[in-house]
């Protein structure tokens, strides 16, 4: 399996994470080989570079089946395609797993005529090409109708606990890229059109990216008081945001299935989000959630009311939200879903340890 470093930011690591937890390497015999790293581009280049020293040595040294290679789109892509053409030179059947939401984007605006032929070569050449939902899968499809696609949803584990928040002190949390296309900073600006009305409310926006623009926004809207930047956080400090949350807002204008909306719906919080990419396939508005378009500002406003007027609207679509991943996007799924694509190009599980008399 070829991917990010575990201790990366971005979804990649989290999904990857999470088969870990649940047991994946534990069920095939899994190597795992990081060709990329967070820092500068030195740093990047010296972990591509290792990784693919690494990759090549287990490819001629050790009988291993199957490729796994975790993509996104743009570098992330380039990088991976070269082990994708090392995997086809030894004649091993790789699958390629895309996590990005804007996959179709980078193919159709930033590709030429010779990069969507490669595109399209390595994607028909692959043994799957795993999509996050119903949606992607289709757009993977319109760029290669060749390829054969499956859905693998992410998944996350259910918090033995759910989220508690307080009451008097509401806390809406957004954790990602702080980036106009995520939606921050349109989140930014219908908090402080409610920071009025709900006097104790706070935003807690966590991540990194454009943190100066960002926060000057927050003073030019007068509400740098009531919104903190914590910065990226690690796995138990994010757990932390979400118990002390009264609700998640992920109002992006492209997305895969993104990690933080799953684990935000797991700890029972109610979500604000937009109709875009596979979201639509997890949070459906008024059930389990509520969605808002992309950019409208004022609909963003209006969700983020309705909750923090209603702490009986907050429990309902909380408690529906964290049955939808125990039932749909739990663990044990993606397990099996994976488990299958694995048996169906010659990988057997393991059997069970024997015990003793």
């Amino acid at each position: 399996m070829v991917g990010t470093g575990l201790e990366t930011r971005g979804g990649i690591s989290a999904v990857v994470r999470s088969y870990i937890e649940g047991g994946l390497f534990d069920r095939f015999d899994v190597t795992y080989i990081v060709t990329h790293r967070d820092g500068g581009g030195l740093a990047k280049a010296l972990a591509a570079l290792r990784g693919y020293g690494r990759f090549c040595a287990r490819l001629v040294t050790a009988d291993a089946p199957l490729v796994h290679i975790h993509m996104s789109r743009a570098a992330s892509f380039w990088r991976k395609s070269v082990v994708c053409v090392l995997s086809l030179l030894r004649g091993r059947p790789y699958i390629l797993h895309i996590h990005s939401g804007a996959f179709g984007k980078f193919y159709d605006a930033e590709c030429g005529a010779v990069a969507k032929w490669y595109v399209r070569a390595l994607f028909a050449r692959a043994a799957f090409v795993v999509g996050l939902s119903e949606h992607w899968c289709a757009e993977l499809a319109r760029i290669a109708p060749g390829a054969r696609i499956r859905r693998v949803p992410n998944a996350v584990p259910l918090p033995p606990r759910i989220a508690t928040g307080s009451p008097q002190a509401p806390r809406i949390l957004y954790a990602g890229l702080i980036a106009e296309k995520k939606g921050a900073f349109d989140l930014v600006r219908a908090f402080a059109r409610v920071a009025s009305r709900f006097p104790q409310a706070q935003l807690v926006c966590a991540g990194t990216g454009d943190m100066a623009g960002i926060a000057a926004l927050a003073q030019e809207l007068k509400v740098e008081t009531r919104v903190t930047f914590p910065g990226w956080l690690t796995p138990a400090d994010l757990a932390r945001e979400f118990s002390n949350a009264k609700m998640f807002a992920l109002p992006s204008y492209a997305e895969g299935v993104p990690m933080s909306l799953l684990e935000a719906m797991s700890w029972a919080l109610p979500v604000v989000s937009t109709p875009v990419g596979g979201i639509p396939e997890v949070v459906q508005s008024d059930r389990n959630g509520l969605l808002v378009p992309p950019g409208d500002v004022e609909a963003l406003a209006a969700a983020l009311a309705r909750l923090l007027e209603s702490p009986s609207e907050c429990s309902r679509l909380g408690a529906a939200a964290r049955a939808t991943v125990g039932e749909t996007f739990s663990i044990t799924t993606a397990m099996n879903e994976l488990a299958a694509i694995y048996r169906e190009l010659g990988l057997a599980d393991p059997p069970p340890a024997r015990t003793g008399q």
